[in-house]
Order: structure tokens, then sequence, then C-alpha cells
């Protein structure tokens, strides 16, 4: 009775399930590979947007505050999360492929850094199971 209850109010918030995020954000993961396997550096850019996008709306999707990944970021520090220098980075690089339209990313970079995102979109999942 609690599950359902549970799930209703769910619905009625537009709060979703544990494993709705992981599903969406798991096909979300699988387009973000096939943009890596493509020949285009505009690709790969892509790839690093959307992977930081993912964390972003999951972090949302859990109720983490603030407006976007800089002050969430901030927010998981208050939390004590630690080592998030290098997701600030990679938030940093992420500004630069939207501000700069000549910056320059190559596939390592942006495996490397599909890679962080993805393993700490993970760990955010893990530690809610």
């Amino acid at each position: 009775i609690f599950s359902h209850w549970r799930e209703k109010w769910r619905r009625k918030w537009g709060l979703s399930s544990l494993s709705d995020i992981f599903s969406k954000s798991n096909r979300k993961w699988k387009k973000i590979d096939r943009l890596l396997e493509e020949p285009y550096p505009a690709s790969w850019k892509l790839a690093v947007l959307q992977g930081e996008g993912i964390v972003e709306e999951t972090l949302k999707q859990i109720g983490l505050p603030g407006d976007d990944f800089s002050q969430q970021l901030q927010e998981l520090q208050k939390q004590g999360y630690r080592h998030l220098d290098i997701l600030s980075e990679l938030h940093q690089r992420r500004e630069k492929i939207l501000k700069d339209k000549n910056f320059s990313l190559s596939l390592d970079q942006a495996k490397e850094a599909v890679a962080i995102y993805k393993t700490f979109w993970k760990e955010i999942i893990d530690s809610l199971g």
C-alpha cells in the first residue's frame, strides 16, 4: 500500500523514481557513446555537453538545490562531497566549448571528460540505491 501511495505522490509532484532516472539516463549515455565514435570534433564537444547535462539533470531530479551545475557543485561541497575540483574544471571546459566556437577538443579529452561525468553519475545513483 505504501509503495502505491508513494508512486502516486511522485507522479503528482513530478518526481522521478530512481529506476526511471537510471533508465532514461542510460539511454542518454548510449547516445553519448555513439557521438564519441563519430569522426567529428563537433560530435565530441556535444558528447561532453550532454554528459554534464545528464549529471546536472540527475542532481535536480534527486532534489539537490542549485540553478545550474556550478551551484550544484557548491551544494555538494557543503554536504561533504570531496574531489569536486575535477568536475569544476570540466564545467569550465564546457563553458569554453559553449562560448568559443574555435575551442579545440581532442577525442581523448572528450572521452576522458565523459568518463569522469559517467563515473560521478554512477556514484550518485549508487549512493541513492
